[in-house]
């Protein structure tokens, strides 16, 4: 749905769907799943790969690591007996699921920082013989799971594209093709504002706002319009395009320790068109210390920040990237059957994006469009899309159905 002066309409339409969970086909009998935590999914998939005999090496490995902290030998010291978790039913899944409560309740673990039962995950590896292919490459699934971001909500996030059609030609190709990529194949909630006024982009952080949408995995925003070094141009005014832009729609508490993607085309200097050629103050030292275990660093860094190590918050401008289509004080490419990074992006998502990291994927966009050679007033030239990034996960889309 296309969202004209009034971009509440369908993000309130949108909130009315996940009101409670809706059968999403009768003859495939799939249910969406948006009122369950993501992270929670996950863990329940790795207890399902892993074995009894894993979860026992899981909890030998607790035993006998020399870095964990007292207190956390405390409560994990336990010794499991192997037949009695196969012979037992549940017992395999209880085991597992109380040494993930008490690394949550220890700070050691939430939907971005996995790296303790990582680190246990690769001290079992090691345990078993190179023959164990088939345990290993299991553990080795495990440990990639939680090295990225967890998206598995359905829908797994919502896409908001910002679009300006006046005096922009080639944009409803664009728009048309970023919509069907994520409306479609990724299956997210999808918000389209035709010709954004700054009124629109403030009523959007409003709607964002609501703790309702919590259980949304990510936030996708496409601004596709004219601008410049600094700003972008709605249809009132221009914009600071990260103090009016991209900060508002970052700094949303629910988004916290979530993937915050966006994608800007948009000139950094006149338009060209182209043809081609979680803190607490009270938390103690040694529950700082804590978090530390299972981090992989250095032993100078260990030495030095171990004890500073806070798991419980994160600044809500981490955990996000921002693609552009262009570099500073340049042009960005655009003709009438749309511009050439908004394809190329659409290009390199459809074909690989639930493959590969978005930034193996983001290199692959650079290269291509950067093997364009376009053609302006005569003049020939190279278009050089970049991207900032704090991600501290891979975020790979979700596999389409």
């Amino acid at each position: 749905m296309t969202v004209r002066n009034s971009s509440g309409k369908k993000f309130d339409s949108i909130v009315e769907a996940k009101k409670i969970p809706v059968r999403k086909s009768t003859s495939s009998n799939q249910f969406k799943t948006f009122f369950v935590y993501t992270e929670n999914k996950i863990l329940s998939q790795i207890c399902d790969m892993l074995s009894v005999r894993d979860i026992c090496r899981i909890y030998e490995s607790v035993r006998e690591d020399k870095e964990g902290q007292e207190e956390f030998l405390e409560v994990i010291n336990i010794s499991l007996d192997e037949n009695s978790l196969k012979d037992i039913p549940g017992l395999k899944d209880a085991a597992f699921y109380y040494l993930i409560l008490q690394m949550i309740d220890l700070k050691q673990l939430n939907r971005l920082h996995t790296h303790a039962i990582e680190y246990f995950l690769n001290k079992v590896i090691k345990k078993y013989k190179a023959d164990n292919i088939q345990d290993i490459q299991r553990l080795d699934k495990a440990i990639e799971m939680l090295s990225r971001y967890p998206v598995s909500s359905d829908p797994p996030g919502i896409c908001i594209i910002f679009c300006t059609e006046n005096g922009r030609k080639g944009s409803e190709d664009d728009l048309k093709r970023v919509k069907a990529l994520f409306e479609n194949k990724y299956r997210y909630d999808v918000i389209v504002i035709i010709n954004p006024s700054s009124k629109d982009v403030q009523t959007i952080v409003g709607k964002l706002q609501s703790p309702r949408n919590k259980f949304y995995d990510s936030l996708v925003v496409w601004f596709m319009g004219h601008g410049n070094l600094n700003c972008l141009e709605l249809s009132d005014r221009m914009i600071d395009r990260r103090k009016q832009f991209i900060q508002p729609l970052s700094d949303i508490d629910w988004l916290n320790k979530k993937p915050k993607l966006f994608f800007i085309q948009a000139c950094s200097s006149e338009q060209v068109n182209s043809s081609f050629c979680e803190a607490q103050a009270s938390r103690t030292a040694i529950d700082m210390e804590v978090d530390a275990v299972g981090i992989r660093a250095g032993h100078g860094w260990r030495a030095t920040y171990a004890p500073y190590v806070d798991t419980s918050c994160i600044n809500n401008y981490a955990d996000l990237l921002v693609s552009y289509a262009t570099k500073w004080n340049e042009a960005a490419s655009r003709q009438e059957k749309g511009s050439l990074y908004v394809n190329t992006v659409v290009d390199q998502l459809l074909n690989i994006g639930h493959t590969k990291s978005i930034e193996s994927v983001l290199h692959k966009i650079h290269y291509y469009t950067n093997s364009v050679l376009l053609l302006t007033d005569y003049k020939t030239w190279k278009q050089t899309p970049y991207y900032d990034s704090s991600l501290q996960k891979e975020f790979v889309f979700p596999a389409p159905e």
